[in-house]
């Protein structure tokens, strides 16, 4: 009886120490952390540049290329319209510094998951890049719409001849 208690004893500190060899463990995994969208906040477009003193909306950007969004907040733009397909827009126009002259070129995506942003120069947005050239046919004014399938935290790159920048927002629906 004896050995069969050490030989219980010792396969069950053999088992112990394989449990602690391979990482069992009881204890719960630490919990997920909420996304958070660390946004490029806007402001007055008459704020970002002396020359949109008569444009109405939040400015996008850092410039020289700015994105102008009626109805939106420093760090949220809606897209209050679904159109088929499933994409919800908004018109967003582009306007340069005067003293900008060059190639533009945005697209973008989801930073919290897969959708990619939409753009267009009429509306449904149905492109995922948008190009256009300052001065163009409306001067540095470029009317353009932009879209998303789904809200959340979404990050648009725009390049230019020069520059690069990365703007980061809250998009919600309707």
């Amino acid at each position: 009886m004896i050995k069969y208690r050490w030989r219980t004893a010792g396969a069950i500190a053999a088992a112990a120490f394989a449990l602690a060899l391979t990482g069992c463990s009881t204890a719960s995994p630490p919990p997920a952390v909420p996304f958070r969208c660390a946004v490029t906040p806007g402001v007055n477009a008459s704020d970002a540049d002396p020359s949109f003193a008569n444009v109405s909306g939040i400015a996008f950007g850092s410039g020289p290329v700015f994105a102008i969004v009626f109805g939106a907040t420093p760090n949220e733009i809606r897209f209050p319209t679904q159109w088929p397909g499933g994409v919800f827009a908004n018109k967003v126009p582009w306007m340069a510094r005067p003293n900008y002259k060059g190639n533009v070129r945005v697209n973008g995506h989801r930073l919290d998951g897969t959708s990619l942003a939409l753009f267009g120069v009429g509306v449904p947005p149905d492109q995922q890049t948008l190009k256009w050239r300052v001065p163009g046919t409306n001067g540095n004014f470029q009317p353009a719409s932009a879209g998303v399938r789904t809200a959340g935290c979404y990050e648009w790159d725009v390049t230019g001849d020069g520059f690069s920048e990365k703007i980061v927002f809250n998009a919600k629906l309707g």
